[in-house]
């Protein structure tokens, strides 16, 4: 996703706010990401010529970590619209997914493959919420990712568990006895 955005004191300087597929963050100017202070930090510098040189910074915002805010001068500078509590706590949710799928089945490729499917239902999430819909299409279709990202772990992790055990493996006789239990 893109948002641009301009530095006080500097409107004829065009950025791009860039973040992606999982927490991927960059700054983006001509076309150019900019380069990082160093390669841990989230600590850019812009040289606009040689005499100008600014330096910026990428902050999450407090409650929706993934979307980060700039910092320019000690002044936070918004770029992304923000979003409610209920909208952010829908984006969420297959997070709160993965803590359940690790903890109730367990197993390293289990919690492995729900980490996988639940981050990228938050990253599909993300882009939803950004995009211009009514509220109501925004929550009916991120409730359709948290379902399919979930059917997509026991699709695969059912394989998994049939290929390492060459039999009906812990995890698809759990799901048979949960499907041939439930009312």
């Amino acid at each position: 996703m893109e948002f641009p955005f301009t530095l006080p004191g500097y409107p004829e300087v065009p950025l791009i706010l860039r973040f992606g597929l999982l927490g991927s963050r960059k700054i983006i100017y001509q076309g150019k990401p900019l380069l990082k202070i160093r390669w841990n930090q989230r600590k850019y510098i812009l040289q606009l010529s040689d005499w100008v040189e600014l330096k910026l910074e990428l902050k999450p915002q407090s409650l929706n970590f993934f979307v980060p805010d700039v910092v320019y001068n000690g002044q936070v500078i918004r770029v992304t619209p923000v979003l409610p509590a209920y909208q952010i706590i829908i984006i969420y949710l297959p997070l709160l997914w993965v803590f359940f799928a690790v903890a109730s089945i367990g197993g390293a490729f289990s919690g492995g493959l729900a980490g996988l499917f639940g981050a990228l239902a938050v990253e599909t999430n993300l882009r939803i919420f950004y995009d211009t819909q009514t509220v109501v299409v925004k929550v009916v279709r991120s409730l359709i990712v948290l379902l399919a990202s979930i059917l997509f772990w026991l699709i695969a992790a059912t394989l998994l568990s049939l290929l390492l055990e060459n039999k009906h493996g812990y995890l698809s006789s759990y799901i048979w006895f949960v499907l041939k239990n439930t009312p």
